[in-house]
């Protein structure tokens, strides 16, 4: 009887070991990052893929609380160079407004709209994240911000 219940048993844990797998731990490049007075509001990281497209993330924290801290993520493959295309879509935003203000992507796991809003005589952009029905928003960014974030910001030399 010990005999059965020993080989039951080690026919049921046998699988249950196979079922973990170590993954390689992916080491991703900051491209760039909106930071204010030592807080980081929004961070673009890239992670490379061996054999097909990087993917980009993007994690901020929800300007929707105050006393809370939640970060949140998006992100999408570099498919047909969709990060050099949404960094000009949403630097070109700033020359040149979009109707309603804003423009919307569809992404995998939800939607993304970009909204160009103008407080104080300057125009600043943040990003609305809807995933399953839960709206995400970043804070408010200038176009400095956003070159900053996007790694296109370029600084000026003194002469």
């Amino acid at each position: 009887m010990r005999a059965i219940l020993l080989i039951c048993s080690l026919l049921l844990c046998g699988p249950s070991f196979s079922q973990i797998s170590v993954n390689k731990k992916v080491k991703s490049e900051l491209i760039g990052a909106f930071k204010y007075m030592g807080t980081t509001y929004v961070e673009c990281h890239k992670y490379p893929n061996d054999g097909s497209e990087d993917y980009y993330s993007f994690t901020f924290k929800n300007s929707k609380y105050t006393h809370i801290v939640d970060m949140q993520s998006f992100g999408f493959y570099d498919i047909d160079n969709a990060f050099e295309s949404f960094s000009t879509m949403c630097l070109d935003g700033f020359e040149n407004i979009p109707e309603d203000n804003y423009f919307s992507l569809s992404l995998t796991d939800g939607e993304l709209i970009v909204v160009y809003t103008k407080s104080a005589g300057v125009l600043m952009m943040y990003f609305i994240y809807t995933e399953n029905g839960v709206n995400s928003k970043t804070s408010w960014m200038t176009k400095k911000q956003a070159q900053k974030l996007f790694g296109k910001f370029k600084k000026k030399r003194r002469k």
